[in-house]
């Protein structure tokens, strides 16, 4: 009787978060109501109000899958690839994954590029992420500055990197563009700049 429960509620929560995605596209968040969420997924408040307190928290659980799915893509195109055994490799399986994360949802990445709220919860998921991750580092690296102030800078020109290259140079391919950034991270660990 549980397992049908749990697929019930999977099938809930992938449905509001779909609803919400799909919503987005075509109306700022701000103005999206949890009814009209609801009605989208073709389920009933009652049920979005057992599962989130609100869209907020509906919009939380969407950017962690959307975090979980890279880490997905990281298993599955690089599984020997850890932050212990080899930085680099991961720094550049963890770039490929994000990269083809936002290409996989650059209309919804389009959309949401006006809503200062929607990208500062992106922007805090992305940092918190980072900064476990470079926490990680540190246990095999002694970085000079303070792994908050790092994080937020990384995270900060990441994320104006991708949407730069989303939005304005369409025509540079992915491959161009994964290389050139994954030739500026290597000289940027190579140098020790970031390194005690």
């Amino acid at each position: 009787m549980s397992k049908r429960e749990d697929i019930r509620i999977t099938k809930s929560k992938r449905d509001l978060r779909n609803a919400l995605t799909e919503m987005m596209l075509t109306t700022p968040f701000e103005k999206i109501t949890v009814g009209e969420i609801c009605e989208k997924a073709m389920v009933n408040r009652m049920t979005f109000y057992k599962h989130y307190a609100d869209k907020y928290e509906l919009m939380n659980d969407l950017l962690l899958k959307i975090k979980q799915s890279i880490k997905t893509r990281i298993e599955i195109s690089s599984p020997s690839a850890s932050i212990e055994n080899n930085t680099m490799e991961f720094t550049f399986a963890l770039v490929d994954a994000i990269v083809e994360e936002c290409l996989d949802r650059k209309q919804f990445l389009m959309a949401v590029h006006n809503s200062e709220l929607v990208l500062t919860m992106i922007s805090t998921t992305i940092e918190k992420t980072v900064g476990d991750l470079m926490g990680e580092y540190g246990k095999n690296y002694r970085f000079k500055y303070n792994i908050n102030l790092l994080s937020s800078a990384v995270t900060g020109a990441a994320s104006f990197l991708i949407r730069n290259w989303l939005f304005h140079y369409p025509e540079d391919t992915k491959d161009k563009f994964l290389t050139n950034i994954k030739e500026f991270c290597k000289s940027l660990f190579d140098s020790k700049i970031l390194f005690a």
